[in-house]
């Protein structure tokens, strides 16, 4: 069972971060957290340009946020649904709605997401082909 101290330090944190999404645009402030995956590889993992759309879904700009990361933007309620069970402590609904057969479908298709943005650019924010990407490889640390 989750404290009630956890639950306002998590509601907290949560409240935090949004007012900090909002406010500070990713693409223009360094403090945000640079994908290590892509600076190593140049390529880009599930949760490329996630940071950047929930600034821009929060800001209602629909069209660019899933331009950014259209598979963040379908999966938020399925996030925001996990988070709510943890946070509310309904371990039973949560085993009943979470099972292993969902959890390992939703993990490949987050693999399989991963390797079709950077195949296909349609699934990008860059235009940047693998075959572009390693033609030029420099990894960038």
């Amino acid at each position: 069972m989750k404290t009630p101290v956890f639950k306002i330090l998590t509601t907290a944190t949560l409240v935090a971060v949004v007012f900090i999404f909002y406010l500070f645009n990713p693409e223009s402030y360094s403090f945000f957290p640079k994908c290590t995956f892509y600076r190593i590889t140049g390529w880009q993992c599930p949760g490329c340009g996630t940071q950047r759309a929930f600034y821009h879904l929060l800001h209602l700009d629909l069209k660019k946020a899933v331009s950014y990361n259209p598979f963040f933007i379908i999966g938020l309620p399925v996030l925001a649904l996990a988070l709510a069970l943890e946070l509310f402590d309904l371990q039973e609904l949560r085993k009943r709605i979470f099972t292993r057969k969902l959890v390992i479908t939703g993990s490949i298709i987050v693999i399989l997401f991963g390797i079709m943005r950077n195949i296909y650019p349609v699934f990008s924010q860059t235009s940047i082909t693998p075959k572009e990407i390693r033609k030029n490889f420099r990894p960038h640390l």
